[in-house]
């Protein structure tokens, strides 16, 4: 499964998150900065789940990720 948030003061999407088959979020792909460019100074990014708490640390998208985001984002925005 796979939920877009949608930020209403912006009214666009700010992170696409994906469920595994039990329904525990794996992954959250952010399309922000959270409005710390400096500590987030790779959009889009992930962070991965484990436990059903979100990891602090962020990564950049594989390749399949940002295949499976690209209704949605564009490197040219």
């Amino acid at each position: 499964m796979v939920i877009n948030l949608l930020n209403p003061k912006q009214d666009k999407i700010t992170q696409r998150r994906f469920y595994d088959e039990k329904g525990n979020v794996k992954v959250n792909i952010d399309l922000i900065d959270h409005g710390h460019s400096k500590v987030h100074s790779i959009v889009p990014h992930a962070h991965d789940r484990e436990n059903g708490e979100r990891q602090r640390e962020f990564r950049p998208l594989t390749e399949v990720k940002k295949e499976k985001i690209k209704d949605i984002w564009s490197d040219e925005e």
